[in-house]
């Protein structure tokens, strides 16, 4: 454990380098709510790829969201890089493992993430943190993702959220089998359920009138990043792909029953008390309803 030379009260400017994709943007957050509580008084700022900004920008709690596009042109990054450079950061935590904090004018920079196998890729973020700061509480309030961007057609809190995307069709369970899943939450159990995805999701799975069961609320297609996080933050239990959905359940501490293919459960499953993943090799269609069901 390193030692830490700096008072927090001295501490001015924190930059924090995310990773690209929505999912891995997620499984960083946690160290982004560390730094936010151990640095109340600094300006905290975000380094993200330009599809995961959304869900960032806006947020009160970050002086600026800034997107590092890596298929930038090389002008671009250099002048990309020369803007960053002005802000002069006391702190750069880097998660993404990139060149920008040996280039960036800061006091102190965290060194490469390890990326050993064997760990969930969340505990390997705030270890290396506490590696670079020092020990942290436990408990650290949740604010790095906001939550308070309301989507009017989402029901009152309590409900199953069902969120069949994936970004990689190898990770998308078959529609057909949700169904099943979703059929049974609410004609045996009773349940209010919500349906979340982006416009390929809403392609990929095709529901007709009569196949949706009275009690689904459909936002397939119809929610922004930030809405979809107060969807998201709003269930009760929640039924995913590996996904960045999945990730955003388990930032809110929402159990969730998670369906894995070929990534390892063991560094991208769900990770918020109560979940569960169920993989049965690196097909995902080898999983079927009920095996789901029975967790449920």
């Amino acid at each position: 454990m390193s030692s830490w030379p700096m008072k927090n009260s001295k501490v001015e400017k924190v930059l924090v380098i995310l990773p690209s994709n929505i999912g891995d943007v997620v499984l960083g957050l946690p160290v982004v709510d560390v730094v936010l509580a151990m640095f109340p008084a600094a300006e905290v700022s975000i380094v993200v790829g330009p599809r995961a900004q959304p869900l960032l920008a806006g947020n009160p709690v970050f002086r600026s969201v800034r997107i590092y596009d890596k298929r930038a042109t090389f002008f671009q990054k250099i002048a990309f890089f020369l803007d960053l450079r002005k802000d002069f950061f006391d702190i750069v935590v880097d998660l993404r493992n990139s060149f920008l904090p040996f280039l960036l004018r800061a006091r102190r920079k965290t060194g490469p993430v390890n990326t050993w196998k064997g760990c969930h890729w969340k505990d390997r973020y705030l270890e290396r943190l506490a590696e670079f700061l020092g020990p942290f509480p436990e408990r650290i309030p949740l604010r790095a993702l906001s939550c308070s961007t309301p989507m009017p057609a989402a029901p009152a809190p309590g409900y199953v959220l069902v969120a069949p995307g994936a970004a990689d069709n190898r990770k998308r369970w078959p529609a057909g089998r949700f169904l099943e899943v979703i059929r049974w939450l609410v004609e045996e159990r009773g349940e209010r359920v919500v349906i979340v995805g982006d416009k390929r999701d809403k392609e990929a799975f095709v529901f007709s009138e009569a196949k949706i069961p009275s009690g689904v609320t459909d936002l397939l297609g119809q929610t922004s990043l930030r809405e979809l996080a107060a969807v998201v933050h709003g269930a009760k239990q929640a039924v995913t792909n590996d996904s960045g959905v999945m990730h955003m359940a388990s930032y809110f501490g929402v159990p969730t029953v998670a369906v894995f293919g070929p990534t390892d459960p063991g560094a991208y499953g769900p990770w918020s008390a109560g979940s569960h993943y169920i993989r049965r090799g690196s097909d995902i269609s080898s999983v079927s309803a009920r095996d789901v069901l029975e967790i449920l």
